[in-house]
């Protein structure tokens, strides 16, 4: 393969996301929603997600080769969505924000990423700062 085309290829895995995780041996894992069986691993975040994108980059071509379908890439994320939530559950959330010092929202994006099993994947939280906020986002 030229360079050209390992560069194409290159190119083309870098567009599907990336989720990275820290692993407790201290090294850092990859993966891709749309590619099941890839993963990359490295010593930093950007080791273990540039890893990845070569294994990606490999499927492609061989996808390409065989004439298999490749996925597409995922729709971009805004970061943001609304969710309706029964009047308690709401109440609970700002309670708790308040009790640890956060927005409603910074303590949901803790407690899913908490759930989900994505902790490090998402920057903590800081604690808010002044007397006046209010923490019933």
């Amino acid at each position: 393969m030229s360079d050209g085309q390992e560069r194409a290829y290159l190119d083309r895995a870098r567009q599907y996301a990336a989720v990275v995780i820290p692993a407790e041996d201290g090294l850092f894992a990859a993966r891709a929603a749309d590619f099941a069986g890839a993963v990359g691993a490295g010593a930093t975040a950007d080791e273990a997600r540039e890893e990845l994108v070569k294994g990606i980059a490999a499927l492609i071509e061989s996808l390409e080769e065989m004439g298999d379908p490749i996925p597409q890439p995922m729709a971009a994320y805004s970061g943001a969505f609304g969710v309706r939530l029964p009047k308690s559950l709401h109440m609970a959330l700002a309670q708790r924000a308040a009790a640890e010092g956060l927005s409603v929202n910074a303590t949901v994006t803790y407690l899913l990423t908490q759930s989900l099993g994505l902790q490090g994947a998402v920057r903590q939280p800081r604690r808010r700062g002044g007397m006046g906020e209010r923490a019933a986002g």
